[in-house]
């Protein structure tokens, strides 16, 4: 993950319309993933319409939000709020804990606001006997377990089509908005890799209420043939390959293999 030094892209927003939207109450956290921080979240649609409206209430979902409050000194505000989305897509909002020093330096004075997708960390998971806390493997899948989260994914494809890119970036809106309602400081989005994605797409569906967004290690939309995560693969096997053809085109990089740097590649790739 890079910062400031490299950030990839930053767009200006205007706040835009008047904002009605359910606030979060923080507490302190019961867990001791990140000592000091306050808990909180919101009982979101298992799935919205087009144009954002709840579908039915028989699957909400719980988005879990971790806030870390601004390093000033007491009796003084914040001096702005900055939403961490984290990358993925699978990624919870943990990412970015070890990292809170760095944030820090680069927002100094700003409260973090760190949410975890649908699907991940202590937001409502995908397989909810397999993911409970109280399965063998935890949160995390393990032996059987895999093999009857996905049996049971296949049976139900409506349900996991409510955890998608689009549901995900409505999620969000309506925690920034929950938030902005509360009359605070400048609010900031910075997202990395897939939470870059998951902006965009959040900012397809409408205006958000910050006065700017930061995209580092930039994903494009997922309406991009070439280039969207779930042509990764892809694009990292032709990248891949362009480095081996350079060192075959390199005197000394060819010597030192000995033979074509491609067919050693697939010798020792199995």
């Amino acid at each position: 993950m890079t910062f400031l030094p490299r950030l990839t892209l930053l767009v200006t927003l205007l706040a835009g319309s008047s904002l009605h939207a359910e606030p979060m109450y923080f507490t302190p956290c019961s867990d001791t993933a990140a000592p000091g921080s306050l808990c909180s979240g919101l009982t979101m649609p298992g799935s919205y319409d087009e144009q954002g409206r709840a579908i039915g209430d028989a699957d909400a979902m719980h988005v879990f939000v971790r806030k870390f409050a601004a390093d000033v000194p007491a009796g003084k505000p914040a001096k702005g709020t900055l939403w961490l989305v984290a990358g993925g897509p699978g990624e919870s909002g943990a990412a970015f804990y070890s990292l809170l020093p760095t944030l820090r330096r680069s927002f100094p004075g700003f409260e973090f606001l760190i949410p975890d997708h649908r699907g991940t960390g202590h937001s409502s998971r995908l397989c909810k006997v397999e993911e409970s806390e109280q399965s063998p493997g935890g949160r995390a899948l393990a032996g059987a377990e895999w093999g009857s989260c996905f049996a049971g994914i296949n049976l139900v494809p409506e349900y996991a089509g409510q955890f998608s890119i689009t549901m995900a970036a409505r999620d969000l809106k309506a925690l920034i908005e929950g938030e902005q309602g509360k009359k605070k400081p400048p609010v900031y989005v910075y997202s990395v890799s897939y939470g870059t994605q998951l902006v965009l797409r959040a900012l397809q569906l409408g205006p958000l209420p910050v006065q700017g967004v930061i995209f580092d290690s930039l994903v494009p939309p997922q309406t991009d043939a070439r280039w969207d995560l779930s042509q990764r693969s892809h694009v990292v096997n032709t990248v891949g390959m362009q480095v081996l053809a350079r060192c075959d085109a390199d005197a000394a990089c060819h010597s030192a293999l000995g033979e074509p740097a491609a067919t050693l590649y697939r010798q020792h790739a199995g």
